[in-house]
């Protein structure tokens, strides 16, 4: 019984999953920006990865610009192919908008664990 333990403790690191990791690469053109993934490890079908975008006006004010429960983020969202585009048109009235990226694994339709992959980045909407 004690070498099973021992063995299964043993194992027990090859069998925990890596931390996810990933980067994304952000391109404004005009009101289109363009979202690039790149250096995803750690990460398969079961994870959600997420990036999510905020934007306020020439009052510092946030632009209710939501597609989820959040009517103030915009979601960008991937499921298992992390080398397919995101974009996303900013609304007329924003200055400047940050995104970030995050994953959540999920299990049994329900998140269980989540990670910012990339901090906020802030950018400008060009007029």
């Amino acid at each position: 019984m004690l070498r099973k333990l021992v063995v299964l403790a043993l194992a027990l690191p090859l069998l925990a999953a890596a931390t996810p990791q990933g980067q994304v690469d952000i391109s404004v053109s005009g009101y289109d920006v363009t979202f690039t993934l790149h250096d995803m490890q750690g990460v398969n079908q079961n994870y959600e990865v997420t990036v999510g975008t905020t934007c306020t006006d020439a009052n510092d004010t946030q632009l209710p610009i939501g597609n989820a429960g959040n009517p103030y983020i915009y979601e960008v969202h991937w499921f298992g192919h992390y080398d397919r585009l995101g974009s996303f048109t900013a609304p007329p009235e924003a200055v400047s908008c940050r995104s970030q990226l995050i994953a959540a694994k999920w299990f049994k339709g329900e998140p269980v664990q989540a990670w910012v992959l990339d901090p906020w980045e802030t950018y400008t909407v060009p007029r």
